[in-house]
């Protein structure tokens, strides 16, 4: 399949996912469409068997690790909320409530009910809510396949974009001025933004917000800037090149953090 036609397959498959980010991702990983992401390029930088086993072998891990569930029931409930904004706003319902506790067990739950908690003190206000969860595919160089991704949040206020992206766990990420470069790439052409800001909302678990020593909740703001993009191109090709020598059988040793991923169990 030429990289053309790749493009095309993707926009076909973000419209018949219904912009709906889960079945966007498992559609591209099952139906294995060329295609590139901030996540693949992280992810052969950490170790080329992680992603010979996460993207080659397509290899689920069983059972689901309780902070991918935590992490994307917090997605979900920051999407329900600015979904909602315009129509008297969200606040967790019983139904919500049942979902959380029939997946969460004591201790999860209440993580997720003060990350939560700690989201509504610390809620974009002010601003128009201009997509939620949103996929997207573009076209960065003519010999790299199509970059995809899912921008958790976009908004815009007085003329400027603000993108967000929440992050979730028991500490707070680094920054990668790489996925704020390519987000800005998107906005611009999809909606010609001249100016566009991107941050990180970090939301640390904890089991009490009154007793805490270190704060539960990080917004973080990511620079980056149009003269570095042949950089992070090249970070982006170098990764590519990486790639087609797992998929060609050449290269899938196993380096790096191994106690940091949740696939160590099959190497």
């Amino acid at each position: 399949m030429d990289f053309d036609q790749a493009h095309h397959n993707i926009k076909r498959v973000i419209e018949e996912s219904s912009h709906d980010s889960d079945r966007f991702a498992e559609r591209l990983r099952r139906e294995r469409i060329p295609h590139l992401s901030f996540s693949q390029v992280t992810t052969i930088e950490f170790c080329p068997r992680r992603y010979y086993l996460q993207y080659i072998k397509l290899k689920d891990i069983v059972p689901e690790p309780i902070y991918f569930i935590k992490g994307k029931l917090l997605h979900q409930l920051l999407a329900e909320y600015y979904l909602s904004i315009n129509n008297g706003g969200f606040s967790i319902s019983s139904k919500w409530d049942r979902t959380l506790r029939e997946q969460l067990d004591d201790d999860h739950y209440i993580h997720l009910l003060n990350a939560f908690s700690v989201h509504q003190e610390n809620a974009w206000c002010g601003c128009n809510v201009v997509s939620v969860e949103h996929p997207f595919v573009m076209q960065i160089d003519t010999s790299l396949p199509p970059m995809v991704g899912v921008i958790d949040l976009i908004l815009k206020r007085n003329g400027s974009y603000l993108l967000v992206d929440h992050k979730s766990g028991r500490n707070f990420y680094p920054d990668d001025e790489l996925q704020v470069a390519i987000y800005a790439q998107y906005i611009r052409r999809a909606f010609g933004g001249e100016t566009c800001q991107l941050f990180y909302d970090h939301y640390r678990w904890v089991n009490n917000l009154a007793r805490i020593r270190k704060p539960a909740f990080q917004r973080v703001e990511v620079h980056t800037s149009d003269h570095r993009w042949p950089l992070y191109l090249k970070r982006i090709k170098d990764a590519y090149s990486a790639i087609k020598s797992i998929q060609n059988g050449e290269n899938n040793e196993k380096y790096g953090e191994c106690f940091r991923c949740p696939y160590k169990n099959f190497c």
